[in-house]
């Protein structure tokens, strides 16, 4: 017996107009079914960015994910939520929790959208936004989220390195930002 999708179907039609219009932009983006127990799944959209700089040569990329927070509205709402999520790094274990707080809390003051985070349980720094988007959805709500996901992509070419060496390298909160690029703003 296949299992529940419990994402609304327009939520649905949603992601896959914006997987479509992702794609013609030359993204490389999919749509999962996310398992959530019980025989039951909502449906996930993941885009690939690349995150490769100066400060992080190579080839480095992260994987967005996107999703509608599941039953977070009622049925006769006129907009849904939106959250966009990227699993940014796994820490050290032995990393100073407090520089790599003090690190991200700095980040977040200046931060243009969304905020990086950490979740204890996984041990992991990412990058979260939430956007509200209305139900009945038209062309202009897909550019806004392409314009947010290039904004997102800046965001963590900007700032991944100097939480890489907080979170991996131990590295205090001014080690981190010396070779930022927006050194400046953080130092003053």
């Amino acid at each position: 017996m296949p299992a529940e999708n419990i994402t609304p179907k327009h939520q649905q039609e949603f992601l896959t107009n914006l997987v479509t219009y992702l794609q013609e932009f030359e993204y490389d983006a999919s749509l999962i079914e996310s398992e959530v127990g019980d025989g039951k799944t909502y449906t996930t959209m993941y885009v690939v960015v690349d995150i490769s700089s100066e400060q992080l040569p190579g080839e480095n990329q992260l994987r967005v994910e996107t999703a509608f927070l599941p039953q977070a509205e009622d049925d006769k709402g006129t907009h849904s939520i939106l959250q966009t999520m990227v699993p940014v790094l796994v820490a050290d274990q032995a990393v100073d929790k407090n520089e790599l707080f003090g690190l991200i809390i700095k980040l977040n003051t200046f931060m243009p959208m969304g905020a990086f985070g950490y979740w204890e349980e996984q041990n992991m720094v990412y990058h979260k936004q939430n956007n509200m988007v209305a139900n009945k959805s038209n062309d202009g709500d897909y550019a806004s989220f392409e314009e947010q996901l290039a904004m997102i992509q800046y965001v963590l070419t900007s700032f991944v390195p100097s939480l890489a060496a907080a979170a991996l390298d131990g590295k205090t909160v001014k080690e981190a930002l010396e070779s930022n690029p927006f050194a400046q703003v953080f130092t003053q």
